[in-house]
C-alpha cells in the first residue's frame, strides 16, 4: 500500500444535519474500539470531490498480468464497433460493450535500456514509459550505451501515481496496490511515485483485510486482534451503530449498507477472520484452502488470492478507502496453474521456459488456457465492479480500468503491440464497446490521454521524444 495519509483535523463548526453527524471518512464504531469503514453513501458525498454526473468520485484501476498473451490471435476481429472476440478474450464477452480494445501501441521506451535482459526493462517502463534512471545523465538525457547500466529503477512516475497525485482524494490511502502471488516483484517493479521511488505491493489478502476493514485508523492496524480476543465478528461488534445508521439513511443508501454488510461477512468467513458469536477463532470455514500461503514458487494459491484481492479491491473502492488501485500478478517465472489441470511445467523446467519455447501460442491449448484464465479474472473484476451500486449507477461506470501485460509476444520479449484493454466509461468520459488500432504510436501517448481524462493538463507522459502528444481515444 502507498503511505497512509494523516487524517484531517475535525471541524469545530456546529453540527446541525445528519451529514454533519458523520465524519468525511466515516466508520461504524462498536465496543472495544472496533470500527468498520462505510461504503460511499449519498449521506457522505463530499461537495468538492472530483466527481461524475451523479456526483460519485472517479477512479483509476490497473490489472497487470505477466508474460504477454496470445499475440497472434489476441485482437478482436471485425470492425470498430461490430467486432468479435478471439478465443483468448472469450471470458470478456459479457462485458464487450464496456470495453475498448487497443492494438498497435509500442513500448519503445524499454529498448532505450540497451543492456537490459528484457524483463526488467519491460517491467520498469510498462507504466512509466521512462528509461532506467541509471541510464539518464544529470540533465535527463539518455546516456550512450557504453555508459548504461543493465538495471535500475525507473526514471519517472508510473501513470497510476500521476493520476493519484492529480486526484488528491481525501481518502486514507492515495493508492492500494495488491500483488497476486505475493509482494515480491523481482524484475517487475512497475509502480513508482517518482524517479527512483518504487511503490511496494501488499501480498497477503489476510493482512489487507485486517488493515482496510477492521480498523478506521490505517496507522494502527490492530483491530483484528481485538476482534479475535472478544470472540465476535466485526459486524456484531458494530451492530448497534449499524442499525442506528441504517434507520437514518434513504432507501438507496440502505441498499448499499446491506450489500456492504453481506460482503464484509463473506470476506470475514473466507479469510479466517470470524467465528460464531461467543466462539473463539479455531479451525475456520474458509474459501482459501488450508495451508494457504500468499507466495509460493509454483503459485499454488494464486487463483484463491486473485479472487480474494479482487473482492478486497472492489470493496475498498466502494468504501472510498482509495481511488487508485493496482492488481499485479507477480508470479511470472514459475507458476504451475494447478487449477487448470495441465501439469505445468510439463517437459519444461518452468512456465517461463515454456513461454519462450512456443512460437505459436494459439496452437498450444495449455498456453491458450493460461492466458484465457487471466482474462477470466479480469472478467470477474469487471463483474464485481459492475454489480456494486453507487449513486444511480455502478462502480464500473465511475472507473477507468487499464488491463495489459509487459509483452505482446513473451517468447521474444516483444512489446511492439501491447495487449491493452480499457474498461468502464469513467462517468461518460470514454466511449466503450470499441476495438481500435493505434499502430505507429507509443504507449506513453496513451497515458498522456488517460491522464487528461482525470484532469492532468500536460499533453506528454514519460520519455519526451516518444510522446509527441496524447492519442485519440474517440
Amino acid at each position: 500500500m502507498n503511505r497512509p495519509r494523516k487524517p484531517a483535523a475535525p471541524s469545530s463548526a456546529p453540527r446541525t444535519s445528519p451529514r454533519a453527524g458523520l465524519r468525511r471518512r466515516a466508520f461504524l464504531r462498536g465496543a472495544g474500539g472496533i470500527v468498520v469503514g462505510l461504503p460511499f453513501l449519498e449521506l457522505l458525498r463530499p461537495r468538492t470531490a472530483v466527481a461524475g454526473p451523479d456526483d460519485a468520485p472517479i477512479r483509476y484501476l490497473q490489472f497487470i498480468h505477466p508474460q504477454g498473451t496470445v499475440w497472434n490471435q489476441w485482437a478482436p476481429t471485425g470492425g470498430e464497433t461490430n467486432f468479435t472476440l478471439t478465443p483468448v478474450l472469450a471470458p470478456l464477452q459479457p462485458h464487450a460493450q464496456e470495453l475498448v480494445f487497443i492494438r498497435g501501441l509500442n513500448n519503445e521506451s524499454m529498448w532505450l535500456n540497451q543492456l537490459s535482459n528484457g524483463h526488467n526493462a519491460a517491467g520498469r517502463t510498462l507504466l512509466t514509459a521512462m528509461p532506467f534512471s541509471g541510464n539518464l545523465d544529470g540533465q535527463g538525457d539518455l546516456l550512450p550505451v557504453e555508459q548504461q547500466v543493465d538495471n535500475s529503477h525507473a526514471g519517472g512516475p508510473s501513470i497510476d501515481q500521476v493520476i493519484a497525485q492529480q486526484l488528491q482524494a481525501p481518502t486514507p490511502y492515495a493508492s492500494l496496490n495488491f500483488g497476486v502471488g505475493g509482494a515480491s516483484v523481482n524484475e517487475y517493479q512497475m509502480l513508482f511515485g517518482a524517479a527512483d521511488e518504487p511503490i511496494s505491493l501488499d501480498g497477503s489478502p489476510q493482512e489487507v483485510f485486517d488493515k482496510l476493514f477492521t480498523n478506521g485508523d490505517p496507522m494502527a492496524p490492530t483491530t483484528a486482534e481485538l476482534i479475535r480476543s472478544r470472540r465476535a465478528s466485526v459486524l456484531d461488534a458494530v451492530g448497534e451503530s449499524f442499525t442506528k445508521l441504517n434507520s437514518q439513511v434513504g432507501a438507496a443508501d440502505r441498499q448499499r449498507l446491506e450489500a456492504h454488510a453481506d460482503k464484509i461477512r463473506e470476506l470475514e468467513k473466507s479469510l479466517s477472520n470470524t467465528g460464531k458469536p461467543g466462539i473463539g477463532c479455531g479451525t475456520p470455514e474458509v474459501a482459501l484452502p488450508p495451508g494457504f500461503q500468499p507466495e509460493t514458487d509454483g503459485g499454488l494459491y494464486d487463483a484463491d488470492a486473485s479472487r480474494a484481492f479482487i473482492d478486497l479491491m472492489v470493496m475498498a473502492m466502494a468504501c472510498d478507502l482509495a481511488r487508485v488501485g493496482t492488481l499485479q500478478y507477480t508470479n511470472y517465472h514459475g507458476p504451475t496453474y494447478p487449477w487448470l489441470g495441465h501439469g505445468i511445467p510439463g517437459g519444461y523446467d518452468s512456465w517461463h521456459t515454456w513461454v519462450h519455447a512456443v512460437a505459436d501460442p494459439a496452437a498450444d491449448p495449455t498456453v491458450l488456457d493460461v492466458y484465457r484464465w487471466y482474462m477470466g479474472e479480469l472478467a470477474y473484476f469487471l463483474q464485481r465492479l459492475g454489480e456494486t451500486p453507487e449513486g444511480e449507477s455502478t462502480l464500473l461506470d465511475h472507473c477507468l480500468v487499464l488491463a495489459t501485460s509487459e509483452f505482446d509476444n513473451g517468447s521474444v520479449h516483444s512489446a511492439y503491440s501491447l495487449p491493452i484493454i480499457l474498461a468502464g466509461n469513467l462517468c461518460g468520459r470514454l466511449q466503450t464497446g470499441r476495438s481500435i488500432d493505434r499502430g505507429g504510436h507509443y504507449h506513453g501517448e496513451l497515458f498522456a490521454a488517460l491522464q487528461q481524462l482525470f484532469g492532468v493538463e500536460s499533453s506528454t507522459f514519460g520519455w519526451g521524444p516518444l510522446c509527441p502528444g496524447p492519442i485519440s481515444l474517440g
